[in-house]
């Protein structure tokens, strides 16, 4: 008797990158990509991001939109890895499409939303994104937060 198992599979490469330097990985301090303000608009898909976010730094995340209020706005079909601190956040953020990314070998959270009790984040969506291979983020630790999870989000709505 034959048994089926259902696997997802996700590519990690894609033709745009954006990378930490390769000094990163010693420090865990990457580089940052941050959209921010509510009059911002970003549509950004199929990129990859590897040795990004910074461990010991708070906010400092691979990917983050922040202050953005903005239905046109998308992070999709993207790969983030290697990396230091979350891979995806929204913070303050409204209106936002998270959909069919992959978060592997991270430390931290794999998709999140950070402030969504006190700030009444509301109206993202987060569609088909995969996480593999999170990592205790002892950055975070003036929050008490040192275990990791798949997705972080505290309220959601």
């Amino acid at each position: 008797e034959k048994e089926i198992f259902p696997v997802q599979i996700g590519h990690l490469t894609r033709n745009i990158k954006i990378a930490g330097d390769e000094g990163s990985p010693d420090l865990q301090y990457g580089g940052v990509f941050k959209v921010y303000g509510f009059s911002s608009l970003a549509q950004i898909d199929y990129v990859e991001l590897v040795r990004m976010g910074q461990t010991y730094e708070r906010g400092q995340f691979a990917f983050s939109f922040v202050n953005v209020d903005c239905k046109e706005c998308y992070f999709k079909y993207s790969a983030i890895h290697n990396s230091f601190n979350r891979a995806f956040t929204l913070d303050y953020t409204f209106r936002t499409l998270c959909e069919g990314n992959i978060a592997a070998d991270i430390y931290g959270d794999g998709f999140a939303t950070d402030n969504v009790v006190f700030n009444g984040e509301a109206y993202n969506k987060f569609y088909t994104n995969l996480v593999i291979g999170t990592h205790k983020s002892w950055g975070f630790l003036e929050k008490g937060m040192v275990k990791s999870t798949g997705i972080h989000m505290p309220a959601p709505s």
